[in-house]
């Protein structure tokens, strides 16, 4: 018996679909340490703010960029084989209340809007700064000048801790049935 797929999955609309976003890969070894720590926080370049973490549920290293209206700029950061200290990533748009894409079993992948590359600059003992560069698709053959960003000051206050997996599930709950709202209604009556 053949398998099948979902009408609406990436598997179902074919290998190009899926091709176009990095499916999330695995971590390279749990518990231990890695170069990417340093990435981990809030960052501030002035003209925009970002935060790099660590994925609750893949163990990966992720890119979000605050947008108007709730949405967000996100990525999964994978090393740059043969770089030091450079990661990159594709970017997609999340909407307001959208939870990152884990591979076709979640649907259709988000729309690719371009690729981001940063960059971890200074040595251990400095304190840390990285720079980021965008490569918008359909616009840019190339990657954009770096963009400096340095730690959030006004982020080093917040609730420091392991990642949260309810914060990762941030889908909005459907909105009532037709006719369940008028149920409810009546029942506080």
């Amino acid at each position: 018996m053949a398998k099948r797929a979902a009408e609406d999955s990436a598997a179902a609309q074919g290998p190009e679909v899926s091709s176009k976003f990095n499916l999330p890969s695995g971590p390279a070894q749990l518990g231990a340490t890695s170069a990417d720590e340093a990435l981990h926080g809030a960052w501030d370049s002035g003209k925009g703010k970002c935060r790099i973490g660590k994925d609750p549920i893949t163990a990966r290293l992720t890119y979000e960029e605050p947008l108007e209206d709730g949405e967000r700029l996100h990525g999964w950061l994978d090393p740059v084989a043969g770089e030091t200290s450079v990661w990159q990533g594709t970017l997609a748009i999340l909407k307001k209340g959208q939870g990152p894409w884990y591979g076709p079993s979640f649907g259709a992948p988000p729309e690719v809007v371009g690729d981001i590359r940063v960059r971890r600059k200074g040595s251990d003992n400095e304190i840390p700064t990285i720079e980021t560069q965008i490569k918008v698709a359909g616009e840019d053959d190339d990657f954009q000048p770096p963009v400096p960003f340095h730690r959030d000051a006004a982020a080093k206050d917040e609730k420091k801790g392991p990642p949260s997996l309810l914060d990762s599930f941030t889908t909005a709950p459907p909105p009532p049935a037709k006719g369940e709202k008028e149920e409810e209604e009546e029942e506080e009556e």
